[in-house]
């Protein structure tokens, strides 16, 4: 009787250590399905993902990054007008904007060239380059990015970084926003004091944005020379020009103006040779009637 009720206590303080177990597990992977990371990465000369080019990594970058929204979803539309309309805003004005202040500062990019955010909520984020951990200084080196970030997510972003110009060179960068319909492509052509000398089509797939590189300032006889960039500009859209905060660029807006409907004559096609041969018929009717009275007297 002892031995049953000695091991009739040990079974049960065996499933309570099991039960215990077990609630703490559950309750880590709730803690850990709740919350997010994003990893940044910094590589030389990337053009958004590390497969771009094959370029070492750089350490000592700062990144900071800020919470836009709660949304659960973010278009590609929405995403460059977010990066359009942040592109010109001090660090200041930036932290102003997220919400329930939720700022967040990285660390120095490691020798890998990443950066690591954790314990993010659901949301929207505009990440940017400073000068240092909680720097007030944004920096040009790379480009800030938009990301929607969803619980239980682990997320990597590799920001595009500029090339460092050869001695004597420069590059000139050329972005597209759309207003209204979307196409799949645009043609925009590069030139050099009006005269064209490149030309790049952006579409999705390099994400309506592009670089010319080691471009030369000055002539040999030592004119400098100006860059400008013009769209072949589709059927029905409308394209403005806005010079980028460097002068190094140029972000090209399309709105889509739909065609006027053609005015409906008040004839149609066809439609008058009928009313012609209604009124022949009329009028035949009219003298085989005059002729039938006239046969009758």
């Amino acid at each position: 009787m002892e031995t049953r009720k000695w091991l009739s206590k040990l079974v049960g303080l065996l499933v309570m250590v099991l039960a215990i177990v077990g609630f703490q597990q559950s309750s880590v992977y709730a803690q850990e399905d709740s919350t997010a990371v994003l990893t940044v990465i910094k590589l030389k000369n990337s053009q958004g993902t590390p497969d771009d080019y094959k370029t070492s990594p750089v350490p000592g970058s700062f990144y900071t990054l800020i919470k836009l929204d709660n949304n659960s979803e973010l278009t590609e539309e929405r995403q460059k007008q977010l990066e359009t309309d942040m592109a010109e805003k001090t660090v200041e004005d930036l932290e102003k904007l997220a919400i329930d202040n939720l700022v967040y500062h990285g660390e120095a990019t490691d020798p890998e060239g990443a950066t690591v955010f954790s314990n993010l909520s659901a949301g929207t984020y505009y990440g940017f380059e400073v000068n240092s951990k909680a720097g007030k200084e944004r920096l040009a080196t790379s480009q800030p990015f938009v990301v929607l970030v969803t619980l239980g997510s682990k997320l990597t972003v590799y920001p595009k970084t500029k090339e460092e110009p050869q001695p004597g060179r420069t590059t000139f960068t050329v972005r597209k926003v759309w207003k209204g319909q979307k196409l799949t492509s645009v043609t925009v052509n590069l030139k050099r004091d009006g005269n064209k000398i490149d030309s790049v089509e952006l579409n999705a797939n390099n994400k309506w944005e592009y670089t010319f590189e080691n471009l030369e300032i000055t002539s040999s006889e030592g004119k400098e020379y100006t860059y400008t960039v013009e769209e072949e500009i589709p059927k029905n859209y409308t394209a403005t020009y806005t010079q980028m905060k460097d002068k190094l660029g140029t972000t090209i807006t399309n709105t889509y103006v739909p065609p006027k409907k053609p005015k409906t004559p008040i004839f149609k096609t066809g439609t008058l040779g009928i009313y012609w041969l209604l009124g022949i018929a009329v009028i035949m009717i009219g003298l085989g009637y005059r002729f039938y009275k006239t046969d009758k007297k």
